[in-house]
């Protein structure tokens, strides 16, 4: 008598069943994404509500992504109160967006490491905090003059002429004739005038200032008013602020630079020495591992082996294993 081989009609109709009634049991894809609010209050009368077409699931996803922009935007000033204070994390969902903060957001965005100010002063915010100013004295005045020579936006209309910022208000003539540029004049290009930047960043007093204020744009009496400005004992005062502070960021910055390359080197010189035992065991097909990789152990395999050989005559790789071994 023959055997059946292959499964008959009714056992393959049966399994296909048993299996569209496991699928059954599963939830569907769409039932792990939550409708929108619109989708959920409007009745449909034609179809039933768990069933969305096509033109609304593309009209939900446009109305969820222009929302999303505007959620971001609104922690932007969380984050650079966090960033600038060292605040821990959890205060990002406590506090609330201030008139400081959405003012700070036109002209700013901070990322996770750094901040990043418009070139253009008159887009800076009025409350300068800390990181503004570190930021703006580790990129230096040049970064924000805007002196292009153009200076398009400055033009200003009178009775009987039309007058504009040159470039010789970015110049100092001294009394014996010498040229300095004058590294605070900082130039708008979105409203043509002329802001301080070492006002703009340390100023102490909260009297008003045409040029941290809105700007300067009297070019009728430009120099004449750039000179009073210039040998005011308030700005003077601010000048010395940010020298300092200039004098403090570089050598922070030079400290750092020097501990980076000499790090640098030293990781280099190991790396020289770990590939050389390596080109060395591979050459020889040689197994790098052993039982363990204990210092000192007689099975801690041919490269921990070969490094400490080495190390009896190399000084720096003697002080390197001493450093770094397992505790």
């Amino acid at each position: 008598m023959s055997v059946r081989k292959h499964e008959s009609g009714a056992a393959k109709r049966k399994a296909k069943k048993l299996e569209q009634e496991e699928l059954k049991k599963h939830p569907k894809v769409t039932s792990y994404f939550a409708s929108s609010s619109r989708e959920q209050s409007t009745p449909r009368e034609d179809h039933d509500d768990s069933v969305l077409s096509t033109e609304e699931k593309v009209c939900s996803l446009k109305s969820e992504a222009s929302d999303t922009p505007d959620t971001a935007r609104s922690t932007v000033g969380d984050i650079q109160n966090t960033a600038v204070s060292g605040d821990d994390t959890t205060a990002l969902k406590e506090s609330k967006p201030t008139a400081e903060d959405s003012e700070l957001q036109t002209s700013t965005y901070v990322t996770s490491t750094y901040l990043v100010l418009d070139r253009d002063p008159a887009k800076w915010p009025s409350h300068i905090s800390e990181a503004i100013r570190n930021y703006c004295v580790e990129k230096g005045p040049e970064y924000f003059q805007n002196n292009d020579g153009k200076y398009t936006a400055s033009c200003r209309h009178y009775k009987n002429s039309t007058r504009k910022l040159t470039s010789s208000a970015f110049e100092r003539i001294l009394e014996n004739g010498e040229v300095q540029p004058r590294k605070w004049v900082l130039y708008s290009e979105s409203t043509g005038n002329v802001f301080c930047f070492t006002c703009k960043l340390f100023r102490t007093r909260s009297n008003s200032i045409s040029f941290v204020d809105g700007g300067f744009s009297n070019w009728k009496k430009a120099e004449e008013k750039i000179k009073e400005h210039e040998n005011g004992t308030e700005h003077k005062k601010a000048t010395m602020r940010w020298l300092l502070r200039k004098n403090t960021v570089n050598l922070v910055s030079e400290h750092m630079d020097s501990q980076m390359t000499r790090e640098i080197s030293y990781w280099k010189k190991v790396l020289r020495r770990v590939v050389a035992v390596i080109k060395f065991l591979v050459e020889r097909v040689l197994p790098l591992r052993g039982d363990n990789e204990t210092l000192g152990s007689p099975h801690n395999g041919n490269f921990m082996g070969i490094l400490e050989l080495l190390s009896q005559f190399d000084p720096f790789l003697q002080d390197h294993l001493q450093t770094w071994q397992p505790r």
